[in-house]
């Protein structure tokens, strides 16, 4: 089964994210406005500076973090990726705290194992959040057909490979990772859009999760 690590997938294969907003969510004018003399408000002022500094000086390119919990349910599920260039940590489930600049062509590769074989009715159940207030949510099987997202934002169609038949047999998958990133930023860099997501593999017999993917991510 080609099962991309599920939220890597946002990651590598959707090569950009465009939109979003450069400062926060209140305008600075009326922000200030709002306060009833700035001397009392100097912790408001760096929170809300400090996260204008974050925004503007993020580098460009693709950024990510990775998270991975398995439970109880499926002890024997496995999950590693290794990427060839731009990855600052490293652990048990591969690399971690990577970023890219566009135009990098990435190349690795993952392997994953759910620890169990896969049935008709089990699936997955992915939930996405862009910079914090566009909400994105879709649920596919893990098995049977592929599984085809459209994603805001973006506006790409993403589809990811599944196996065609079921049930599947328990058994590591490794597949190859060779993508290149677009030349420029569809922003011209001046625009950060983050990107924080959590995908579950879901046991469809009983409710029960087996795996849980979470990522951190940014695009500028």
């Amino acid at each position: 089964m080609r099962l991309v690590l599920l939220l890597i997938f946002l990651g590598l294969v959707t090569v950009g994210i465009g939109g979003g907003n450069v400062l926060s969510s209140h305008p600075p004018v009326a922000w200030l406005a709002s306060l009833p003399w700035l001397g009392t408000n100097l912790w408001q002022l760096r929170r809300y500076f400090g996260s204008l500094r974050w925004r503007l000086q993020s580098r460009k390119g693709l950024s990510f973090r990775r998270y991975v919990d398995v439970f109880p349910l499926s002890p024997n599920a496995s999950a590693s990726i290794y990427l060839d260039r731009g990855c600052q940590d490293h652990d048990g489930y591969g690399d971690d705290n990577c970023h890219f600049n566009w135009g990098t062509t990435i190349k690795g590769n993952y392997t994953i194992r759910l620890g169990q074989p896969l049935e008709a009715e089990d699936y997955m159940d992915g939930h996405l959040k862009f910079d914090d207030t566009l909400h994105y949510h879709f649920k596919c099987a893990m098995c049977g057909q592929d599984c085809n997202l459209q994603l805001p934002v973006i506006k790409a169609n993403i589809t990811i490979p599944m196996d065609e038949e079921c049930p599947v047999k328990d058994r590591p998958r490794t597949l190859h990772i060779n993508k290149t990133l677009w030349k420029y930023s569809p922003s011209d860099g001046l625009i950060t859009t983050k990107v924080e997501g959590t995908v579950y593999i879901i046991q469809g017999r009983t409710g029960d999760t087996l795996v849980e993917f979470r990522l951190q991510g940014s695009l500028r």
